[in-house]
């Protein structure tokens, strides 16, 4: 500001934020448990309750209870939100270490406009900070997993490759990429586990 006043009055307005809980998961089994948790915790539902005049009205539910809430090992953070209440805004929530992570705000303006009551209404998502890609082939001969560089592109050598069952967590096959990054799956070895890639899951991670 320039040729104002010597004395200017004037006021900051408030910084609003939302708050909300994270946790870092580290676990294989304990992540599958966590994807399936705020899967069905983030369905649609709600209930027909009978209007003031007899008609029918949907009362909205989703998201009126927490799925991650104060689960040990999940921290308070706050998530600022910009001046002007804008209706759409990118905003970043700092996930600092690699890992995958279970993300919840609690947002009390939604609760009052989607839930109708005076209650935050709860967002729930996980998001999963690694520089690994994992791409697996499925095929009747043999599998390959094939582990390369989000930043470059470039083969992953020795990362530790688990392929499990999803749902009980079973490893159905355990070893290293080669130099080209590369995992090879002998014939036979998923034949046990299902006709599609779908009902398996293979995470990798740097052994050093």
């Amino acid at each position: 500001m320039r040729n104002v006043e010597a004395t200017l009055a004037g006021r900051r307005l408030p910084e609003e934020s939302v708050p909300g809980r994270q946790r870092r998961v580290l676990d294989d089994i304990e992540i599958m448990g966590w994807l399936e948790r705020v899967k069905k915790g983030m369905e649609p539902r709600g209930e027909w309750l009978e209007g003031k005049d007899g008609a029918a009205v949907w009362k909205e539910q989703t998201g009126s209870e927490p799925v991650l809430g104060e689960a040990g090992g999940s921290e308070r953070i706050e998530v600022p939100v910009g001046e002007g209440g804008k209706a759409f805004e990118v905003v970043a929530i700092p996930l600092r270490e690699p890992g995958f992570y279970v993300v919840e705000l609690a947002s009390p303006r939604l609760g009052a406009a989607l839930l109708g009551q005076a209650k935050p209404r709860y967002v729930t998502t996980t998001a999963l900070v690694t520089d690994l890609a994992v791409h697996l082939k499925w095929g009747r001969e043999g599998s390959l997993v094939w582990v390369t560089r989000l930043a470059n592109g470039t083969p992953v050598a020795g990362a530790d490759v688990v392929i499990r069952r999803v749902g009980s967590g079973e490893i159905l096959w355990r070893g290293q990429s080669d130099a080209q990054g590369i995992a090879r799956v002998a014939a036979g070895a998923l034949r046990s586990a299902a006709t599609t890639p779908r009902s398996m899951s293979a995470p990798a991670r740097p052994t050093t």
